[in-house]
């Protein structure tokens, strides 16, 4: 996994690209940490660029939404696309989280 973080209109937005998978657990981790740490009223995950996600990607957004229900601040997901779309669909992300275009 990579990604990218940016403000746009006062909103954090992280772009993340490549695939999320158990062997990016530590570092999806520890972006969380550091929008913690920036005290973020709410962040969009940009995931339009991201190409794959398994069972252990699905859990880091799991994970992510309790941290902000924990902390208080408002998450999204953005462009779920091909696999990473139709697994969230299986998945019924619709149902748990807030997905934008």
């Amino acid at each position: 996994m990579k990604y990218v973080e940016s403000n746009v209109d006062g909103q954090c937005v992280m772009k993340l690209s490549e695939s999320l998978t158990f062997a990016d657990h530590q570092a999806f981790r520890d972006m969380l940490k550091k929008l913690e740490d920036g005290q973020r009223k709410s962040c969009c995950f940009d995931i339009s660029q991201l190409v794959s996600i398994d069972s252990a990607g699905l859990g880091m957004f799991l994970i992510a939404k309790d941290h902000s229900q924990q902390n208080d601040w408002q998450m999204s997901i953005k462009g779920p696309q091909g696999q990473v779309g139709s697994v969230m669909k299986l998945a019924k992300f619709e149902d748990i989280f807030t997905i934008v275009g």
